[in-house]
C-alpha cells in the first residue's frame, strides 16, 4: 500500500504578556498568525501467516510552519516587536503492527493487535530541540469485538506514549 496526504491550516493567536516592574502592572497584547502545511507519504505491506498478520509501515512527513511578524500593544515602552519565523520539520516513523485473528462459534471475531514504532524528527536547527533527533516511542494495543450483525461493536484502546530527546 502506498498513500499520500496533504493538510494545512491557519490560525490567529491572541497572546497576552504581563509586564510588572516597579509599581507598574501592564499587559502587552499581540495577534500573530500561524500557518502550516504538512505532507505525508506512507508505505505499508501486510504479511499474513495463518491467523497472524504483520504490517510494517513507514511514514515520511514534511511540515512547513510559518509565524507572522507582530507588534505588541498595551504596554507602552515595554511593547515588543516579535519577529516572524518560518521552519520546515522533517520526520520519519517506521512501525510494525502485529495482530492475530480469533473466530468463535457464536460468530464473534476478535483481532487483538500491537503497533510498535518510533518517530524521528531530523532537524537540529529547531528551537524545540537541541539534539539531532527526538524519538517518540509509541505502543498501541487494541482489541475489537464485532458481532455477525455489525450493529454491535465495542472496542478497547490503550495508548502509551513517551518522549525522549536523543543525546
Amino acid at each position: 500500500m502506498l498513500a499520500a496526504a496533504v493538510t494545512g491550516g491557519s490560525t490567529q493567536v491572541d497572546q497576552t504578556r504581563n509586564v510588572t516592574f516597579g509599581g507598574l502592572a501592564l499587559a502587552a497584547h499581540s495577534n500573530p498568525n500561524v500557518n502550516f502545511i504538512t505532507s505525508q507519504l506512507r508505505g505499508a505491506y501486510v504479511l499474513e501467516s495463518g491467523a497472524w498478520s504483520f504490517k510494517p509501515t513507514v511514514d515520511l512527513n514534511v511540515t512547513y510552519l510559518s509565524r507572522s511578524r507582530d507588534r505588541e500593544d498595551g504596554a507602552g515602552a515595554a511593547n515588543l516587536i516579535i519577529g516572524g519565523d518560518d521552519n520546515t520539520v522533517f520526520s520519519g516513523a517506521p512501525s510494525v503492527e502485529i495482530s492475530r485473528d480469533y473466530a468463535f462459534e457464536s460468530g464473534m471475531k476478535i483481532r487483538p493487535f500491537v503497533d510498535l514504532g518510533l518517530t524521528v524528527f531530523a532537524n537540529t536547527d529547531q528551537t524545540f530541540t537541541r539534539n539531532a533527533c527526538i524519538f517518540r516511542l509509541f505502543l498501541t494495543a487494541i482489541v475489537s469485538l464485532v458481532s455477525h450483525s455489525a450493529t454491535k461493536c465495542s472496542a478497547w484502546t490503550m495508548t502509551v506514549v513517551g518522549t525522549r530527546a536523543a543525546k
